[in-house]
């Protein structure tokens, strides 16, 4: 079985579908190949970050985080990246860039609307994500205010823009499969 009949499986009947159909044939639920033919398309890391971001499959965290950390460890051998010896930086910084879209820090504000009393947030900017802040990231992978802003959080942007890049896809796949 392939990774969109997995999810396909898990998913089905988590929404309403056919609003427009009587009560007796509306089931208010998305079948397995509606699903699937939504996620059709998608590479590996596409699908293991739909599956723990839109479904809560811890399994396919861990292995999304396998996947960027290969990825940053890559780029980190080709840019000649020095590391500090005996500290996880790039193990880190590949965990925390896919916690950060997958579960993102729901603003406390707005409480993830992105609006209050009727005008964008200004908390989170009208995102409904609170971002980390440098500190945070920072001390979540290890290493010091200045040794970050200095030398990693370059580093950090590009591992969690990789990230997002995936989410863009699951995103774009689903806008162009549900046509």
């Amino acid at each position: 079985m392939n990774n969109c009949e997995s999810l396909a499986l898990l998913s089905a009947g988590c929404v309403k579908y056919h609003p427009g159909l009587s009560a007796s044939t509306n089931t208010g639920k998305m079948s397995k190949l509606e699903l699937a033919g939504l996620l059709k398309g998608l590479d590996t890391a596409a699908m293991l970050l739909a599956l723990a971001k839109y479904l809560g499959d811890q399994d396919a965290e861990r292995s999304l985080v396998s996947t960027v950390r290969v990825w940053a460890a890559g780029l980190a051998n080709s840019q000649g990246w020095v590391w500090i010896k005996g500290k996880p930086v790039i193990c880190n910084m590949s965990a925390l860039a896919v916690f950060e879209v997958v579960r993102p820090n729901v603003c406390s504000c707005c409480l993830g609307n992105r609006y209050t009393l009727g005008r964008p947030c200004v908390v989170c900017d009208g995102t409904g994500v609170k971002r980390l802040s440098e500190r945070d990231i920072a001390e979540a992978i290890g290493l010091s205010r200045s040794v970050f802003r200095s030398q990693w959080k370059g580093r950090y942007a590009d591992c969690l823009s990789y990230v997002i890049d995936i989410d863009n896809a699951v995103m774009k796949a689903v806008r162009e499969n549900g046509k």
